[in-house]
């Protein structure tokens, strides 16, 4: 308090000294600019020289401020377009998910221009226009992808891929893949996509080489690894047998097949029917019998009745062991049915085909019912028999056709 009462005394005395030191010393001051002049006293003068230097100082001040304002107007406005190309790119998003492919891709075009990532919309509408049949737009939001984005050449390849793959344009598909195929380990899913379109051309000999890939770099879980090479040994086992020994040819291929992928049921199956379909039954027999009593398979059960050759009273022996512990087994049943049918044991197969049909309604079932009932001369048994087999059939039909 004292302080300031201090600087207001000197205030006022400063005060006092400078209007004394106008009044006695006012000075004079004389401006000549061409053929005019400006007469004032100096005090004047100073004044008007600190009020001119006020207003630009103002002035400069102002200036900044503005230029600060406009920067920021132009960045909120930029910040506003950025927030609702985002909104858009959500809702386009929505859209494609829910289906609807044309507002979809409406969206993504309408918000690529104020978007941060032009490349995804860009990408997103060809998806979209491909959904809907529009390939030429589809062709053009490509280019438009790759014109807003110089590195993105592998992306735009691989969305490419998927649309060709999705539509089973294999050989296409796999053209686009090899050129995209520039560094497997910083592009996995290249060799994903390969996968895909090597098994659509069923070009076996190529997967086996990219499978060793695939597992250096670990791109499929254990279990979806192992379905593709069983999908693959499956391709190898079905090629044309070309030599003359066929059966020797197809053990053969067998034996180059792992360990683990052989022991699975679908390569086992193939394999026993490749043997049956070249009448190498003691094979298929002893490779069925023994991989029963291993692991029990209902589609191994059903090859037993199609082996022609050999001791058919052994083969419904063996089966028969396994009836008290599989007694609700239809499959099982069935095979009983049709190995006493083939032993002219007629009123067992009736009574093994009525509990497969009471336990697994089937078209098979009725039939084998009814051409059992034709053999033993009820024709109106036997024709009741195929009327309900082939309802069942209609029925099954229907339920397939729904999937």
């Amino acid at each position: 308090m004292r302080v300031l009462l201090l600087l207001s005394l000197l205030a006022l005395l400063m005060g006092v000294f400078i209007i004394s030191l106008i009044e006695t010393e006012p000075g004079y001051v004389l401006i000549a600019i061409g053929g005019y002049t400006i007469e004032s006293s100096v005090w004047f003068a100073i004044a008007v020289l600190i009020l001119v230097l006020l207003i630009f100082y103002a002035s400069l001040r102002l200036l900044r401020k503005l230029a600060v304002s406009h920067g920021s107007f132009k960045l909120w406005l930029e910040f506003r377009g950025s927030k609702r190309s985002a909104k858009l790119v959500n809702d386009g998003i929505i859209n494609w998910i829910e289906g609807n492919w044309e507002k979809s891709r409406n969206v993504f075009l309408k918000s690529a221009k104020h978007s941060e990532t032009p490349l995804l919309n860009y990408l997103m509408a060809a998806r979209a226009s491909y959904k809907l049949g529009e390939n030429e737009r589809v062709f053009e939001y490509l280019q438009a992808a790759e014109k807003s984005d110089g590195n993105a050449g592998i992306a735009i390849e691989l969305t490419q891929a998927e649309m060709r793959l999705e539509a089973g344009q294999y050989e296409q598909a796999l053209a686009t893949l090899v050129r995209a195929r520039r560094n497997a380990e910083r592009h996995p899913y290249v060799l994903e996509l390969l996968c895909k379109a090597y098994l659509g051309v069923k070009d076996w000999s190529s997967l086996l080489k990219l499978v060793e890939e695939v597992k250096k770099y670990k791109i499929f879980s254990p279990q979806k690894l192992i379905h593709i090479e069983q999908s693959i040994y499956l391709g190898v086992l079905q090629l044309r047998l070309d030599s003359g020994d066929p059966v020797n040819e197809l053990s053969s291929r067998w034996g180059k097949i792992p360990m683990n992928i052989r022991a699975e049921i679908p390569l086992i199956h193939q394999y026993i029917v490749l043997l049956i379909n070249n009448s190498a039954y003691a094979r298929a027999e002893d490779l069925l019998f023994s991989t029963l009593r291993q692991k029990w398979d209902a589609s191994l059960v059903k090859l037993v009745p199609f082996i022609e050759e050999g001791d058919v009273k052994r083969r419904f022996k063996i089966l028969k062991e396994w009836l008290p512990e599989k007694e609700n087994d239809g499959d099982l049943l069935f095979c009983l049915g049709k190995l006493a049918t083939n032993l002219d044991l007629f009123d067992e197969a009736r009574e093994f085909f009525l509990k497969s049909l009471s336990i697994n309604p089937s078209p098979e079932a009725c039939m084998e019912l009814g051409n059992l009932s034709a053999l033993l001369g009820d024709s109106e048994e036997s024709l009741r028999y195929f009327r309900k087999g082939m309802r069942l059939g209609e029925k099954i039909s229907r339920k397939l056709a729904l999937l």
